[in-house]
């Protein structure tokens, strides 16, 4: 069978889900997959071959255990109705767990369910692989593959006028965070551990906050003389990109992450970051080279921030980051042998 012949329904519907997600169906599609968003109507009127699953946890992500509920017995559903149709279903393993853990009971019961669920497994990292199959013992025994994640368009652009267009002085050193704000992202702990800088230090924060009431409390940690500037609300792609070309430095202090898209796109308008020591994040550091990831220890402290920063000082990157291994042309080449292999072995099983 050609590759041409292979239909795969992406869950969450590529639509719903972030940038990278339509890179991957985009790198996919033009490697002779026929990948599409998916939908019962597809599930249950087409001859699919593969449902390929990123980010399971959603399906406890519900605030309330009411819903988390509704959405868990909805996604196990889903499952059952592949198992029933004979649906090999493949995981991209982006985490190995929720991040917030707000329905531990509910998560055990998704996790028991959907790894025997499971025919394949790709990973952004080797590290996460490994801890998957740790958790999981039963994921050593099916077909899986590392394909790293893949980058973003290069970011360019002039400085100076980025700079102008947030009314910040171009002598100033701009921190920028930004992303879905959530509470395992360290934002709190950043806007702590900036108040051991300097007055000429901006900090910006910038993205959607997840819970609402998050808001609150990042603007009540402000404080000091750090000028710290909150914007919570979701970035256009152009209020991104002005906001990575006006930065000096790109922090993301996580308190726990196996892979970080923000990360990929900071290096994308090369710019250096700061991260959490996570294995993932040392993965990465290790692959781009040159110094433009460097990694502390969680939470971020004010030492630990003034020691990354002069680092950076110090000893900055040169050249442009190593991304051969984000490259979309591979990450599809290995994502598409993982899907051929699942689907001979579904076939004979």
């Amino acid at each position: 069978m050609t590759r041409s012949a292979v239909f795969v329904l992406a869950h969450p519907h590529i639509e719903e889900a972030n940038a990278y997600l339509g890179l991957l169906a985009k790198a996919l599609r033009a490697a002779g997959v026929r990948y599409e968003g998916w939908s019962w109507r597809a599930l249950l009127r087409h001859p699919v071959d593969i449902l390929h699953v990123h980010w399971p946890e959603l399906a406890v992500g519900p605030r309330k255990t009411a819903a988390a509920t509704v959405k868990l017995v909805e996604f196990l559903v889903l499952i059952t109705v592949c198992r029933l149709r004979r649906i090999p279903v493949v995981w991209t393993v982006h985490n190995v767990g929720s991040h917030e853990r707000w329905h531990p009971v509910l998560e055990r019961v998704l996790y028991l369910v959907w790894t025997r669920s499971v025919a394949g497994v790709i990973s952004l990292s080797e590290s996460a692989l490994q801890e998957a199959q740790r958790r999981y013992p039963r994921l050593q025994h099916i077909p899986s593959t590392v394909v790293g994640h893949g980058a973003y368009e290069p970011i360019v652009g002039d400085k100076q006028a980025a700079r102008t267009d947030m009314g910040v002085d171009v002598d100033r050193r701009l921190l920028l965070h930004f992303g879905h704000l959530r509470e395992y992202k360290g934002t709190v702990d950043l806007i702590d551990a900036v108040q051991g800088l300097d007055a000429d230090a901006v900090v910006l924060v910038a993205g959607r906050v997840r819970p609402p009431e998050l808001a609150n409390v990042l603007s009540q940690a402000v404080h000091g003389q750090v000028d710290v500037r909150l914007e919570l609300h979701q970035l256009s792609a152009e209020e991104l990109r002005t906001r990575l070309l006006a930065s000096d430095v790109v922090v993301l202090p996580y308190r726990r992450v196996w892979h970080s898209g923000s990360v990929l796109q900071a290096l994308a308008a090369r710019r250096p970051v700061i991260t959490s020591d996570d294995p993932g994040m040392l993965e990465l550091a290790h692959t781009v080279g040159q110094g433009w990831v460097r990694t502390v220890p969680t939470p971020l402290t004010p030492d630990s921030l003034r020691r990354a920063l002069r680092s950076i000082e110090r000893d900055p990157p040169t050249g442009v980051p190593n991304l051969a291994g984000q490259d979309w042309e591979r990450i599809a080449d290995r994502t598409v042998r993982l899907f051929e292999a699942v689907r001979a072995r579904s076939s004979t099983s």
